[in-house]
């Protein structure tokens, strides 16, 4: 009886041969069976319903790649490679992200029909994070398009993978073509639904997520995982967040749970993630970062003295902190460089500050005093002299004024000493001290207080 079946097991596995040679020759036509396989003593895994169904399909689905041919099928180990990648694909996709499952390999996607051309265009990277899409996603995600229609396993992961290279090419600092966008994330896997939306349902913190991911490494290690990629998102969302109620005047100016950090502005893609040599990640490889160390005082004070309606886009806020920088530099660079205590007229140089940058940085009161300074034909306020020419004093350096808080101190203790000059009462709070005294460049301690007129 066996030497009667045996003759029709072989036929029965070259007829199943030829067919599924044609099938991959001509892209299409009769499709195998499970039987065809057995039929070669190929079983095919069934899935939780005891169905071969959906592993057969994605295994017909390469077949009908372009990416295979006749050559790929030719005998009983290559049709095994297919059935074990279609296996770990299909496997991973179970809607539980990292349960233990195999992550599919660039060989799995190779054998299921994604072309050779792109898997090696996206690198280690994009293949793992394509792994990393796949086993966050489903079987049903992975069979139809964004429409809810039937698509080809290949083409769904060639997608995926366009998706990936637009990710990876925007954290490269590129310009993806079509640019990377919210919708795009989501079809990534990343779970849009715990971040802040507008009324029309788009994101509100966009700019300054897509700016997150552009502010990230270059090489990608930010964003190559599905997690890592999350994180990022609600990182930013939630530090956007926080930004524009800073700016809100009910919010404390020191409350540690509602005052921005550098960590914030990092999240928000205004920090750069190379480290310097303080270890703080704030020198970028190409422009300078918009927030540092240095400028983070700066800023704070910038937006504090805003609304949140002024810094509720990333464009107004780059605007704010790219003015609060600016202005700190010109300050602190004017009082290196005078040392005479003379002051220009106005409008004569562009290094001399102005009261815009005092205001640029977020130091008030610049302008209490309006009245034109005496003896000088420029018109120059006398709250505003005053304070210029503190700074211009070979006492008060750049290092005096390297911070928003330093700068408005020299500015409180000059408003001080005009309002006493001015005839105005004084409580004994607001009456000038040895130390305004100092800040102004003037060190009076060898005089002692009771030289020191407050009346």
């Amino acid at each position: 009886m066996t030497s009667c079946w045996l003759p029709q097991m072989v036929d029965a596995a070259l007829a199943a041969q030829r067919k599924i040679v044609q099938f991959a020759r001509d892209d299409g036509g009769d499709a195998p069976t499970a039987a065809d396989f057995d039929a070669l003593g190929l079983q095919l895994p069934i899935d939780g319903t005891r169905s071969n169904a959906p592993y057969l399909n994605a295994i017909n689905d390469a077949l009908k790649s372009t990416s295979i041919s006749a050559t790929h099928v030719q005998t009983p180990e290559q049709l095994q490679g297919l059935i074990i990648a279609a296996q770990h694909v299909l496997d991973a996709a179970n809607g539980t992200p990292g349960d233990g499952s195999p992550e599919p390999t660039a060989a799995d996607f190779l054998a299921l029909g994604l072309a050779k051309s792109k898997i090696d265009n996206a690198g280690a990277v994009g293949v793992a994070m394509l792994a990393d899409t796949v086993d966050a996603s489903t079987l049903r995600a992975l069979t139809t398009d964004e429409n809810g229609k039937a698509i080809a396993l290949p083409d769904k992961l060639a997608g995926l993978l366009d998706l990936i290279q637009s990710l990876i090419v925007t954290a490269a600092g590129g310009v993806a073509n079509p640019p990377l966008d919210a919708v795009q994330l989501g079809k990534l896997g990343v779970n849009l639904a715990g971040v802040a939306h507008n009324a029309d349902g788009t994101l509100q913190n966009w700019p300054a997520i897509f700016a997150a991911i552009a502010g990230s490494k270059k090489d990608g290690s930010d964003v190559n995982t599905l997690d890592k990629l999350q994180a990022l998102v609600n990182d930013a969302d939630v530090s956007q967040a926080k930004i524009r109620l800073f700016a809100d005047d009910a919010v404390s100016a020191t409350d540690p749970l509602t005052t921005p950090t550098v960590d914030d502005y990092h999240n928000i893609g205004l920090v750069n993630p190379v480290a310097d040599a303080t270890g703080l990640g704030l020198v970028g490889t190409g422009t300078a970062p918009e927030v540092s160390a240095t400028t983070l005082n700066a800023l704070m004070a910038a937006i504090k003295a805003l609304t949140p309606a002024d810094v509720d886009t990333m464009a107004e806020l780059k605007s704010v902190a790219a003015a609060a920088r600016a202005a700190q530099d010109k300050i602190r660079q004017y009082a290196d460089a005078q040392t005479s205590g003379a002051v220009a007229p106005a409008g004569s140089d562009p290094m001399t500050p102005v009261a815009k940058d005092f205001a640029d940085m977020g130091v008030s009161g610049i302008s209490n005093f309006k009245t034109p300074t005496p003896d000088r034909s420029d018109g120059m306020p006398a709250g505003l002299f005053t304070v210029l020419s503190a700074l211009a004093t070979s006492a008060v350096d750049g290092k005096r004024t390297a911070t928003a808080d330093l700068v408005q101190g020299i500015v409180d203790s000059a408003n001080k000493l005009l309002a006493l000059a001015d005839g105005r009462a004084n409580t004994p709070a607001n009456q000038p001290s040895l130390e305004d005294f100092r800040l102004l460049g003037a060190d009076l301690s060898s005089l002692g207080k009771a030289a020191i007129k407050t009346d």
